[in-house]
Parts: structure tokens; sequence; C-alpha cells
């Protein structure tokens, strides 16, 4: 569960961060778990967040989510199930992760394949927003110094960047970029597993 009335719907108001043995009541009985807590705005979603691990069965862990559910509305909390990426929508919401960090946790859930799970930890492991938000700092320098010369040439300790250095500049950056995208593979083409054929005469060697 995500959200501020996490612990209190669990009945584990005040608990700390960290790992801890509980019992929880289901049916009017104690029910063992381990409760693993996280406080916001430090959690992944930056909300305060509750994961149970339980014993396992398909109708015990009904049960307890219908106990909370009913606990919830009994005590006027808001509860509902989450949606498919829920937690990754809330945890960019609230500023914890990027587009591009969001976006490569929904490859890594659909990736087939060794090279598009590498490709998707890249995007949620931040690589990818590293590498553009170092190419913004550079055009906004880059901008910078140009506004500096329009607007503060009256100005003896303001020194414009002249045009041939705005132009290298320019082009060192341009050549990044596009040294990057030639070794990048579009992640459509890491979504399927290839199918390989080996082809030839009888006998010739195949096996």
């Amino acid at each position: 569960m995500s959200g501020s009335s996490a612990l209190a719907i669990a009945g584990l108001d005040g608990l700390e961060r960290g790992c801890h043995h509980i019992r929880l009541e289901l049916d009017g009985r104690p029910l063992p778990a381990i409760a693993v807590v996280a406080l916001g705005p430090a959690s992944f979603t930056g909300e305060d967040v509750l994961e149970c691990l339980v014993p396992g069965g398909e109708l015990l862990l009904t049960r307890l989510i219908e106990s909370f559910h009913h606990v919830a509305n009994a005590r006027g909390l808001a509860l509902r199930s989450a949606e498919p990426g829920e937690f990754t929508a809330r945890a960019y919401l609230n500023g914890r992760i990027d587009l591009l960090e969001a976006e490569g946790i929904g490859e890594a859930i659909r990736a087939e394949t060794d090279s598009h799970l590498r490709a998707a930890n890249l995007m949620s492991g931040g690589g990818l927003g590293s590498i553009a938000g170092a190419l913004v700092d550079e055009l906004t320098r880059l901008t910078a110094l140009v506004e500096a010369g329009i607007d503060f040439t009256d100005q003896e300790d303001v020194v414009a960047i002249s045009n041939p250095d705005l132009a290298a500049a320019l082009v060192a950056a341009i050549g990044d970029l596009e040294r990057r995208l030639d070794d990048a593979v579009a992640i459509e083409r890491l979504e399927s597993v290839p199918r390989v054929v080996l082809a030839g005469a009888a006998n010739a060697g195949k096996s």
C-alpha cells in the first residue's frame, strides 16, 4: 500500500522504516507476517509505503485484502486497488523518478531478451537521462553566453562568446549526439527474440 493512510489501515501506526515481525488480525486471529516500511518522501513512490509478506495462498491473500478494505471503510480512509503501473506513476508524479526512468521500468517488465532488459535497465537507472541532461546543460551554457553578449555589451567585464567558439562547441555537441545515435539500437528491435535459420546441403556440417 502506498499513501498517507497505509500504516493506519494495517493497524501499524508509528512503525519506523525497516523490516518488522508483526501479527496482522484476520478473522479475529493473529496472522504472522513481515512488514517492510518505507516512509515518504524517501520511499519509491514518495509516499508512506507498506509491504506485507505473509504465508502464501490465494484465499488467504484475498481475505487479507478484504480485511484492509473493511478497516478502511470503517475508519473513513480511502483505499482502492492500484491500477497497473500506478506505483511507478506515483513515483514520477512525486518527483522520485523522471519520465525516462518510468519508461525504463515498463520496458524491463516487458523485456523478453537479455538485450531488451539491458536497454531497459539503462533507462530505469537514469543513464539515458544523464546523457540527455549533460547535453541540455551544455546548450544552456552556450545560450547564456550568447544572451550575455547581447544584453550586457556595454559592460567591460562581460565577454561574449565568439562565433568560432560557439560554432565549435555546437559542432562538438552535435557530433557527440550523432555518435550516440549511431551506436544505439531501437528498443523495438530488442523486444522480440530473433529467428535464426541454419541452411545448407545435407551433411554440410550444420549440426
